[in-house]
């Protein structure tokens, strides 16, 4: 699936924007650029829902069991998965949260225990980057896949809560991450 965009540009207090638009049937939504190729959605909550679907229709989401650990400095991360590309080899999986488990509104989080235990799957969103660190313990090589998490925090903390799954919908920074073109090729293996 091919998503495209209907570019403008808007100049406001002497400062030009360009806006993108979907050309996609999408209620109350815009993208406006706030720093140099740099882009941040706009919308309702329900026009960014709408969004969601059509991104999940046309990029690969996976499911991850998220567990909450925490280190003694205070940082807080959920492992996602171990996978081994070779003997030498392994992918380590974590999510971040760029939000604190305790600024959650604990209502919302328990809305989504109650709905995540009725079997329903809610996606949260990610931005994620590959590190690949040289050699480790037993390991040659121990890839670093990191999501960051962008929203669903609340969900994420739930699915964490009752033990179940969530769906990650996840966009990789391929200029970001500390891999070459040949070791971001053999992840999407990987991960397909």
């Amino acid at each position: 699936m091919k998503i495209q965009f209907l570019q403008k540009e808007i100049w406001f207090q002497n400062r030009m924007y360009i806006v993108l638009t979907p050309t996609f049937h999408t209620k109350d939504i815009f993208a406006c650029e706030f720093d140099k190729d740099m882009f941040m959605i706009f919308g309702n909550q329900q026009s960014l829902q709408d969004l969601a679907c059509v991104l999940l229709l046309g990029a690969d989401h996976m499911k991850v069991y998220p567990r909450m650990k925490r280190e003694a400095v205070g940082s807080e991360y959920y492992k996602a998965g171990l996978r081994n590309i070779s003997s030498m080899k392994k992918i380590e999986e974590y999510i971040v949260p760029i939000q604190s488990s305790e600024s959650l509104n604990h209502v919302a989080i328990n809305d989504y225990v109650e709905r995540v235990n009725v079997e329903e799957t809610p996606t949260a969103l990610s931005i994620s980057f590959l590190d690949i660190k040289y050699p480790l313990n037993d390991f040659d090589e121990i890839w670093v896949y990191s999501h960051f998490l962008l929203d669903g925090h609340h969900k994420m903390f739930a699915a964490d809560k009752a033990q179940k799954a969530i769906t990650l919908l996840s966009f990789l920074s391929i200029d970001e991450s500390f891999a070459n073109k040949e070791q971001l090729e053999k992840l999407f293996q990987v991960l397909t």
